[in-house]
């Protein structure tokens, strides 16, 4: 909810602190977000609310990263690679979503799979 207001306000983020700031700014941003529900210690009120904020740096960061690098990346471009490079961050998000359903398809379906990637589990820990 909160890449939501992020998103549309990102535009005027990234017109005043620049694309290339932007998208490392949320970078750091993200992986500081990521520890904190990683790591979230103490009992489960305080594991909560640290997992709550961790959420929301990650939900702005997702927010401004694809109008910045779509357009960072349609700005650097050669003439000739623009559209591809624009478009290619919109297609790993939507490859990014359709993998996982078929992850998902192939181990319901399958008990066989399941447990073959289960008892991988086992042995690699």
């Amino acid at each position: 909810m909160f890449s939501w207001c992020i998103f549309f306000l990102s535009s005027s983020i990234a017109e005043k602190f620049g694309r290339c700031a932007i998208i490392f700014t949320s970078g750091a941003l993200f992986i500081i977000g990521a520890l904190m529900i990683i790591f979230a210690p103490g009992d489960s009120k305080q594991v909560m609310i640290l997992i709550l904020i961790g959420r929301i740096i990650e939900g702005a960061c997702v927010g401004c990263s694809p109008f910045s690098c779509s357009l960072y990346a349609s700005e650097i471009a050669p003439t000739h690679l623009r559209g591809m490079l624009s478009s290619f961050m919109q297609m790993t998000i939507v490859l990014g979503l359709f993998a996982p359903n078929v992850v998902n398809y192939l181990f319901d379906s399958s008990r066989v799979l399941f447990i073959l990637l289960n008892e991988l589990y086992i042995f690699e820990n």
